[in-house]
């Protein structure tokens, strides 16, 4: 499994490809990822995720 992702476009796929992803969040994902590949992974970019990876049961 070692250097099996060794392009960063390989791991895009896999998420624009998993059924078991929720849409919105895999779309946030690649947005992002989409922002970082247009500056070669080198800056900080700029998002406003609007759905949650992590929610507490207590709010």
């Amino acid at each position: 499994m070692l250097g099996a992702l060794d392009d960063p476009t390989e791991y895009r796929k896999l998420v624009a490809e998993n059924p078991a992803l929720n849409e919105d969040i895999r779309n946030e994902y690649l947005e992002l990822f989409d922002k970082m590949a247009a500056t070669d992974f080198k800056e900080y970019v700029e998002m406003d995720f609007k759905s949650e990876l992590y929610k507490p049961e207590n709010s």
